[in-house]
This record gives C-alpha cells, sequence and structure tokens, in this order.
C-alpha cells in the first residue's frame, strides 16, 4: 500500500503544482487583456488630441489642387511656380 499511497501523493503533488500553473496563467492572461485595453484607450485619446491640437499629417495642395501628404510647403510653392510658368509658356491646346 505504501507504493500505491506514494504513487497516489505524487500524483496529487503533480495535479496541485498543474492546477496553480494554470491559476497563474490565467491571471495573466487577465492582465493582458487589461493591459491590451488601456493602451488601445491611450491610442484613441492620443488620436483625438492630434484631430483637435491639427497635427499629425498635414495636407498640403498644390495649384491644381492636389494634395500632397506630408510634402513640405516650400516644394508645394515650387510645384505652384512651375504651373504658373506653364501656364505664361502657352502650350494649351492648339486653336485654342
Amino acid at each position: 500500500m505504501s507504493d500505491r499511497q506514494n504513487k497516489s501523493n505524487v500524483l496529487k503533488m503533480r495535479l496541485s503544482i498543474l492546477f496553480r500553473e494554470a491559476h497563474d496563467l490565467e491571471l495573466q492572461l487577465f492582465e493582458l487583456n487589461e493591459l491590451r485595453s488601456r493602451v488601445s484607450q491611450a491610442e484613441v485619446l492620443a488620436r483625438k488630441s492630434r484631430r483637435a491640437a491639427g497635427t499629425g499629417r498635414a495636407r498640403h495642395y498644390s495649384a491644381r489642387g492636389v494634395a500632397h501628404v506630408g510634402r513640405p510647403p516650400d516644394l508645394v510653392a515650387e510645384d505652384r511656380q512651375d504651373s504658373d510658368r506653364y501656364r505664361q509658356l502657352d502650350w494649351g491646346p492648339a486653336g485654342g
């Protein structure tokens, strides 16, 4: 019987370790999901504050009204000058 009791005790010990580790994993998953929700809330707040402050990626428009996302205004100004020069050359369609 002592051999059987030893096997039973070893089995009980291993099961208790297994259940304790499973409980620890459940706690870690709970904490992970909580942190994930906090991060997503922070991202939403950051997006809202950027919109309210008007920062983020700026949209600049050329003389033709084409959006240049994130393009510096000085390059957009050069585009305007180039399109003005093109109009001055009168390279439009013939017979117009």
